[in-house]
């Protein structure tokens, strides 16, 4: 019975640390994705911050020079399409980043039930180690009761025999 308990607190250690290894797993995932987002985050910031450098150009060249305005405003709004396009591109790698952290976080909350229940299973293991040790105990006491009852019948045997 001794090597049964030990199996089951050996199990039940084993189980702990499935559950921590796949908790510290799923909040590295989380960290990852959070990463990535605020990565996509200040790539669009930077592409804003140059649309807007971009437009504030537009402006100064149609006020120094009317006749390279046309040429310039072209040039400017084939570079807004590729922000544009670079500003799209980022608000994309942002929604995934944001959806990735989402399913890393609900994988978290998952891993984190699995360990609230693999923390249950060996609270009720524990409990019923107790009960064995109680039980156990209860019956080394009857055990000296029915000894010290035996012994007692053997004198009085002694003594009226």
């Amino acid at each position: 019975m001794s090597d049964v308990l030990q199996q089951l607190a050996r199990v039940r250690e084993a189980r702990k640390l499935a559950a921590l290894a796949r908790a510290q797993k799923q909040a590295a995932l989380v960290a990852q994705a959070a990463a990535q987002e605020a990565a996509a985050r200040q790539g669009l910031q930077r592409v804003v911050s140059a649309r807007s450098a971009h437009d504030a150009a537009i402006e100064r060249a149609v006020r120094d020079d009317a006749r390279s305005a046309v040429l310039l405003l072209c040039e400017a709004n084939a570079a807004r399409l590729a922000l544009d396009r670079a500003i799209l591109d980022a608000h994309r790698q942002s929604a995934h980043a944001g959806a990735a952290l989402a399913a890393e976080q609900a994988a978290q909350m998952q891993a984190q039930q699995r360990v609230a229940r693999a923390n249950a299973r060996c609270e009720a293991v524990a409990r019923a180690e107790e009960r064995v040790a109680a039980a156990q105990r209860r019956a080394q006491a009857w055990q000296e009761e029915d000894a010290a009852l035996e012994a007692q019948l053997a004198r009085s045997t002694v003594i009226t025999g």
